[in-house]
């Protein structure tokens, strides 16, 4: 019987992810990282290649090249620009390009809920306050605002305009096989560092767990995510879907 073969893992941005890192070493996977500091904390586990700006054209290209020398046989991106970068290369576990490019440009997937899935979506009321404010390619939940009172950002395109829901802000992780959620698990976001989740808990409450992973199913089947998403959901309403692993 013909003997299975390895894995070669490279994580696209994979940071502080040596607990997911181990994991894959545990199963037998030779693991390699790209990343800008060859001292990333997830060195602890792989062998890091320092690579390029996710913004600089020669990015994809070195990728490529590097899947090729290393014999690389799934490509794991691990931060939203990543996953566009990465999205169309044959080894990529993750969505298309073009559907984590939707989901990094939160005013395109505001547009795409609103007109696909509104009631799962925290659309804003006309004169009703307090608003939730975030960039329009922010990350790690910086420079968010909560608005009590009208505001010019609510007219620019570089902001996204949500309502302000009460409650507990949920990660739900999905992953998608053949077009079709095949698991979903929500938690609690316990401990969080410059916005990525370090620590968390399964939600226990089993009606709130229900309406949780079966919004983000929802959403992540309907907008074609392929592979694994982190989908922050508050109050049964999704915020924003992540065509990657998340943190915890």
């Amino acid at each position: 019987m013909p003997r299975a073969k390895k894995s070669r893992v490279l994580f696209v941005g994979g940071g502080r992810r040596v607990s997911l890192a181990e994991l894959f070493v545990e199963r037998g996977a030779t693991v390699f990282a790209y990343e800008l500091d060859a001292n990333a904390p997830v060195s602890k586990m792989a062998d890091v290649i320092v690579g390029a700006d996710f913004d600089d054209p020669d990015c994809r290209p070195d990728i490529e090249q590097i899947v090729k020398k290393h014999r690389i046989t799934h490509v794991v991106p691990l931060m939203d620009e990543a996953a566009v970068v990465c999205g169309d290369l044959p080894q990529c576990v993750g969505s298309p390009s073009s559907v984590a490019e939707m989901c990094r440009d939160k005013w395109q997937f505001a547009r795409w809920m609103e007109e696909h899935l509104p009631a799962l979506y925290p659309s804003p009321g006309f004169m009703r306050y307090p608003k939730f404010a975030k960039p329009r390619f922010g990350s790690s939940s910086r420079r968010t605002r909560i608005l009590d009172r009208p505001a010019t950002i609510e007219l620019s395109s570089s902001w996204v305009i949500q309502d302000y829901l009460d409650g507990e802000e949920v990660s739900v992780d999905v992953f998608v096989h053949g077009g079709k959620a095949v698991g979903a698990v929500a938690r609690t976001r316990d401990r969080v560092e410059g916005g990525e989740v370090i620590a968390s808990t399964v939600v226990e409450d089993r009606e709130w767990h229900g309406i949780y992973t079966q919004a983000a199913s929802q959403v992540c089947e309907a907008i074609g995510i392929r592979g694994p998403a982190n989908v922050q959901v508050r109050g049964g309403k999704v915020i924003e879907v992540n065509a990657r692993f998340g943190g915890g």
